[in-house]
């Protein structure tokens, strides 16, 4: 039993390494790669090439402002110079909220925030 367990070990590092290597391959030929907020920081997609020319993130209305924030953190220190957040608040609106949350002021997406903040009737352009 020890000896299969060890053979099972070893086909599941060597398919983790052959998936990094073509991910890594996958990303250098890519002009566009989609991956969910969650993905995009932990499978290498910044350090795999050279720096995208622009992040597009869908879905925003489930990020907190504090996501989007750290997001952004991201997408700039490795040579990003755009985001584009796309999301409807009243569509999918932020998933995770908590009282402490809710006491800080963190429990609205940021696209509910821009939304508030747009909407208003005192904004004017002349």
């Amino acid at each position: 039993m020890k000896i299969i367990n060890q053979q099972i070990s070893a086909l599941i590092a060597d398919y983790y390494r052959k998936k990094r290597k073509y991910l890594e391959a996958l990303l250098k030929e890519s002009d566009i790669v989609p991956s969910t907020l969650g993905s995009c920081c932990q499978n290498g997609i910044w350090t795999s090439r050279n720096p995208f020319p622009c992040c597009i993130l869908d879905e925003a209305s489930l990020c907190s402002s504090i996501e989007v924030f750290v997001l952004c953190l991201e997408v700039l220190y490795f040579g990003i110079s755009k985001i584009i957040l796309i999301g409807d608040p009243k569509q999918l609106p932020l998933t995770a909220s908590s009282k402490f949350a809710a006491k800080c002021g963190s429990d609205r997406s940021m696209m509910e925030q821009f939304h508030e903040y747009f909407a208003k009737d005192d904004i004017h352009v002349d």
